[in-house]
């Protein structure tokens, strides 16, 4: 896994890069993260996305509110005043410009 940065209008989004063994052209997987924000589970899954053979991108779509913690799902669909952080600060400000 590799972390890279990307420039938008918005400002720096950080996005992690996860590479297939060997050198020859390999199919490309743009890897969106849940609701729950980006954590190890999701690097896992990127890991064993590039094992199959694929070049994978994962971007953090939460750029925009800044960093964060890894969130726990259990504790934002148990916790009220967790769901409300996520959907406020978080999911308010994902949107993908056409």
């Amino acid at each position: 896994m590799k972390r890279i940065e990307i420039d938008t209008d918005d400002g720096t989004c950080p996005a992690y890069v996860f590479d297939p063994a060997g050198a020859e052209a390999r199919p490309s997987v743009l890897f969106y993260m849940d609701g729950i924000g980006i954590r190890p589970a999701l690097f896992e899954m990127g890991e064993r996305i590039a094992r199959a053979g694929y070049h994978v991108l994962l971007p953090d779509l939460y750029y925009r509110s800044g960093p964060y913690e890894p969130m726990d799902a259990k504790t934002v669909f148990s916790d009220p005043a967790k769901r409300a952080e996520l959907s406020s600060r978080f999911m308010s400000k994902t949107y993908f410009a056409v």
